[in-house]
């Protein structure tokens, strides 16, 4: 899951671990979206993605939603608002 790889953020929605899968550091900043009424991939996926990034101290937010699997478009201000605040995490400062 881009850990390791020198990018701001990243968001997966409605996502899994792959049984090997251990996050690589450097780990970036990380937001979760998961429908809480996924019948394809079960909200405890996420919340499995979202142990093992904290145990390897990652910055990792779960946003659970009414629903299955899907991107709501309610999302859409979380998302935005994740990407400001990432990309002005990573500007130099003047």
């Amino acid at each position: 899951m881009a850990s390791g790889l020198p990018i701001a953020g990243l968001i997966a929605c409605s996502g899994y671990p792959h049984p090997d899968w251990q996050p690589q550091t450097p780990l970036t900043r990380v937001l979760l979206t998961h429908g809480t009424d996924d019948p394809v991939v079960p909200y405890g996926a996420s919340e499995e993605v979202a142990r093992r990034l904290e145990e390897a101290n990652g910055d990792v937010v779960l946003h659970g939603f009414d629903g299955g699997h899907t991107i709501d478009p309610a999302l859409f201000p979380l998302l935005k608002r994740f990407l400001r605040q990432s990309r002005s995490a990573t500007q130099p400062q003047e």
